[in-house]
């Protein structure tokens, strides 16, 4: 060191003094040079002790970084200048499943690496050999078990003389954040799929209210394509807007139900006819979070109408209960009617002028036998009774018959030679009649009445619920004020 050196320069010198002076001038030489000498000594000891305190604060230092490194959750371990592991501390050990670190010192950093992110490990130590930090990335490692952990870590170059000896790598697991993250994924995944594939429109939304908190609109968050389908819109032109930007016709009723869930967190499900779809729904409604609500509206439009038909069948039933009996009573009527008249034929000549009111009167009793005869058929359920018949004749006898004594005439337009057609004659004779009074009703000041018959043959499917083949094609006009809307949905009933 240069301070001994110095102490023993001083002591030299003060030898050579004493010997080359005289004993006065040497001895005090001497003193001043022991003086120097206390001095120098006294100097080296404080530095001797400043470098012992330094090195134990050193030492001191260094095993409180190796307390911390080896008690601090997150996994530490340094490589070499070659890469190998040259320390691990326990955290390490634990993440990748470890006993001792025998078992990982002097092994090369590769041996953890997974196959499918091995170029991504070594541009991280081609970064560290070039002398840059990483202060925080991302990689996988092989657990010793064989599987494949996640972490984050930072790293860092090591230096001595400035030159690169090793690298240390702090690193934080989140394995299980990760797997959490695929679950969630797989979820969102099987959610999109599932909320795809469903046939029942669903949709997603959040309540808006007034500012006395009354619920007065509602915006649509999300749709499936099955909403899509219903509202004739893409989710582009749904997702954001409200309820009556979309449809402005909808009912209060639907705010009112659907804010109660929105507000209370209660579920309800209720069936509903909407106005401005024109379509009967059950509807399950639930709120996912606050203020928001989610609904799946399923279709019931055709089983309402199945229903009603149902319904109408049912009355349908206890009339035709009611019309047999009325026609069983009626026949019985009849025969005695019938009997009385032929009585009075026989003690008629033909050429009375009475009898051929008796002839016109046996008629209606045969349309009245006929009439009664379709009561039982419809009392009864039976098939009709099909052959084949020309309708000229018919045709016009069933509209004179139920013109007469009314202001309306009818006016024919009839096919020369009409192909014959196979229907019940007692049914089709009904039906004229019926359309005849219906445009006598509908025209009380008097009118015309338009018959046309013409033949036509159509081609396969070119009318709904008919085959292809020869028809006789008849229409019926009047001039009245035609059937007014609220009845037309009941013109079959």
């Amino acid at each position: 060191m240069k301070k001994t050196t110095d102490t023993e320069n001083l002591c030299r010198k003060a030898e050579g003094k004493g010997a080359s002076q005289p004993a006065s001038t040497a001895e005090t030489d001497i003193k001043r040079l022991l003086h120097e000498l206390q001095v120098h000594q006294v100097e080296m000891e404080m530095q001797n002790e400043e470098l012992r305190q330094a090195n134990q604060a050193l030492k001191e230092q260094k095993t409180y970084m190796q307390n911390v490194i080896d008690m601090t959750p997150a996994g530490y371990f340094r490589l070499d200048a070659d890469d190998c592991f040259v320390d691990v501390n326990d955290a390490w050990l634990k993440m990748h499943g470890y006993g001792s670190r025998d078992e990982i010192i002097g092994q090369h950093f590769s041996m953890l690496q997974v196959d499918s992110v091995s170029d991504s490990a070594l541009k991280h130590l081609a970064e560290l050999h070039s002398g840059k930090p990483i202060p925080r990335g991302e990689f996988t490692s092989r657990h010793k078990d064989g599987s494949v952990g996640h972490h984050v870590f930072s790293a860092h170059p090591v230096l001595q003389s400035g030159r690169i000896v090793g690298f240390e790598w702090f690193i934080i697991d989140i394995t299980e954040r990760k797997q959490a993250e695929e679950v969630l994924r797989s979820s969102e995944e099987n959610y999109r799929s599932l909320n795809k594939a469903m046939l029942q429109p669903l949709a997603l939304h959040e309540i808006i209210c007034d500012d006395s908190g009354k619920p007065v609109d509602y915006r649509f968050l999300h749709v499936n394509p099955a909403f899509e389908k219903l509202i004739g819109k893409s989710a582009a032109e749904i997702v954001g807007r409200t309820v009556f930007e979309l449809l402005p016709a909808t009912e209060a009723q639907w705010i009112e139900s659907y804010g109660k869930v929105a507000l209370s967190g209660e579920p309800i499900q209720f069936e509903r006819y909407s106005a401005e779809l024109d379509r009967y729904f059950d509807i399950v409604a639930y709120s996912p979070q606050a203020r928001q609500f989610a609904i799946i509206a399923n279709d019931i439009t055709e089983h309402k109408k199945a229903e009603a038909e149902l319904r109408k069948l049912e009355k349908l039933e206890s009339i035709g209960t009611l019309a047999g009996g009325i026609a069983h009573d009626f026949n019985n009527v009849l025969t005695g009617l019938y009997g009385n008249l032929a009585l009075v034929k026989r003690k008629l000549a033909k050429d009375h002028p009475g009898f051929r009111f008796l002839e016109a009167a046996e008629e209606a009793m045969s349309r009245t036998t006929a009439l009664t005869s379709r009561l039982l058929t419809f009392a009864k359920g039976g098939d009709p009774v099909r052959e084949n018949l020309g309708l000229t004749s018919l045709i016009k006898e069933v509209v004179n018959l139920n013109l007469s004594g009314s202001n309306v005439k009818p006016i024919f337009t009839l096919e020369d030679n009409p192909w014959a057609v196979l229907v019940d004659h007692s049914q089709i004779e009904q039906v004229f009649a019926n359309l005849t009074t219906n445009a006598r009703e509908a025209m009380p000041g008097g009118g015309f009445l338009t018959i046309t018959m013409e033949n036509a043959e159509l081609a396969e499917n070119s009318v709904c619920g008919l085959t292809g083949g020869k028809y006789l094609q008849i229409s019926m006009t009047d001039e009245g004020t035609g059937i007014a809307p609220d009845l037309l949905d009941k013109i079959f009933d």
